[in-house]
């Protein structure tokens, strides 16, 4: 999910969803648990088969790879 979340920062926050799993060489339904995790998250929405990082997933990178960081 991280390496996910990573993605869509590089492509500027949204992206369609589809594009990922291509960049990815992944199938669709390979990426959609990630997907669905991050969403439960609230790390990313999806808006017409776009993902979008939400403040919540870019303050999630920002305290690094294992999410941890001051309180």
């Amino acid at each position: 999910m991280i390496g996910l979340l990573e993605v869509l920062e590089d492509f500027k926050g949204r992206v369609d969803i589809a594009k990922v799993a291509d960049d990815l060489m992944l199938e669709l339904d390979d990426l959609l648990p990630a997907v669905d995790a991050a969403e439960l998250l609230v790390f990313l929405k999806i808006d017409s088969g776009d993902l979008i990082l939400i403040e919540e997933g870019k303050k999630f990178l920002s305290k690094g790879s294992g999410g941890k960081g001051g309180n």
